[in-house]
């Protein structure tokens, strides 16, 4: 049905973000799995990839057997791999000798060349990702533990739309810039899209190893793309691993919006975004119900409902600058614990639909929910509007 579930803790900052239409893009430090963002891309045992590499790294660079400083590092490398990105960082090369005019240790000639071995490695390590969570269920017990402050939160509900959720049009951040003195432009800037694919995480308990050699130019890693297809699915093969989580979180059902950070090889360092940079504001029509917690106090279910009502009000008022509105009907449900076994129902308590509010006794209260749960929608152009279904 295109609906995505994120439970929220009662409280001031999730609030907050109901109130403004917005979602924060956490790091990767920010989350509850130590294994977050952990990279298992490793680079195979093939000398003639490393010695491309360090070609590639060292190609500004003009010292005396050169040649033979590139065979020495890359059979020691060989010899080492596989190889993680943060294994390559922490090889000293002591152990590398190689003969010019005698057995010469490789610190004594070329130190320089190792810190700026490991800086190029260190661009083209996979862009670091931020992501907001929602789940494909409202009715797990334990995400209500976890994530609804013991069932004393709520869970919103979201439609996506072509598979995503858009930013709002009014509040849309374009990009970030920065300035970037080790790139061949003083001063560059990064696409932030207008829409985020939801994306399922897939759980497993063995890690996706990732040949490494894939992140760095096609030079390096032999690789080539006869097709706009491969590219594609070459993209893809570098996500994955950020998508990956042990099995034992499968309860959670996750599916995500990433925010990719800027290639570092482009911008000649690491870019990482601030927590303003992170906080965008989705499109508030998607936002199409909300699902109490059954231990919310009366207190905050009468303050979450004054919320959802200006907001609905406002909706139906104001004209968001697009050229096309849908306007979809919001239902509040209330979780409640079932009497005959150990579980939570969800059950829709109220349709808002820009008149009235309808509750199970209206006698239209259940198509409306039908249509609600078909993904049914008011689609307006310029001054017309008809009714139209969202897959």
């Amino acid at each position: 049905m295109g609906l995505y579930y994120r439970y929220r803790p009662m409280s001031e900052l999730s609030i907050k973000e109901l109130m403004y239409d917005e979602m924060f893009f956490a790091s990767t430090e920010e989350s509850n799995d130590p294994y977050e963002g952990k990279v298992f891309f490793k680079f195979e045992k093939s000398q003639e990839k490393w010695n491309r590499l360090l070609d590639v790294a060292w190609k500004n660079i003009e010292i005396p057997n050169k040649d033979k400083y590139i065979e020495a590092f890359s059979k020691y490398l060989t010899d080492k791999s596989p190889l993680t990105f943060d294994e390559f960082q922490t090889l000293d090369f002591k152990e590398i000798k190689f003969s010019t005019t005698g057995e010469l240790s490789i610190f004594n000639t070329v130190l320089h060349l190792i810190p700026m071995l490991k800086s190029f490695v260190e661009l083209y390590k996979p862009d670091k990702r931020y992501f907001v969570s929602f789940s494909k269920t409202p009715d797990n017990y334990l995400m209500w533990s976890h994530y609804a402050n013991k069932h004393n939160g709520y869970c919103l509900i979201f439609r996506s739309i072509d598979g995503g959720i858009y930013q709002s049009h009014n509040r849309y951040r374009k990009g970030i810039s920065r300035n970037t003195p080790n790139s061949f432009s003083p001063h560059m800037s990064y696409a932030i899209p207008q829409k985020f694919v939801m994306t399922d995480v897939i759980y497993n308990d063995d890690e996706t190893n990732v040949n490494a050699f894939l992140c760095f130019p096609e030079y390096v890693g032999g690789h080539k793309f006869e097709n706009e297809d491969e590219r594609i699915a070459h993209c893809i093969q570098l996500q994955k691993p950020f998508l990956e989580k042990n099995s034992c979180w499968s309860y959670e059902q996750e599916t995500r919006l990433l925010l990719n950070c800027p290639h570092a090889w482009l911008f000649g360092e690491n870019i990482e975004y601030t927590k303003n940079e992170r906080l965008l504001h989705y499109d508030s029509s998607q936002l199409v119900g909300i699902v109490l917690g059954h231990k919310m106090s009366n207190e905050d279910k009468s303050r979450i409902k004054e919320i959802i009502y200006e907001k609905m009000e406002n909706r139906h008022k104001n004209n968001s600058g697009k050229d096309i509105r849908r306007l979809f009907d919001f239902v509040l449900f209330e979780a409640e614990l079932s009497p005959q076994k150990r579980c939570v129902e969800i059950v829709p308590k109220e349709i808002y639909g820009g008149i009235k509010v309808l509750t199970p006794k209206d006698e239209a209260f259940k198509k409306k929910y039908e249509e609600w749960e078909q993904g049914y929608c008011i689609e307006i152009k310029g001054t017309s509007g008809s009714k139209v279904k969202i897959d």
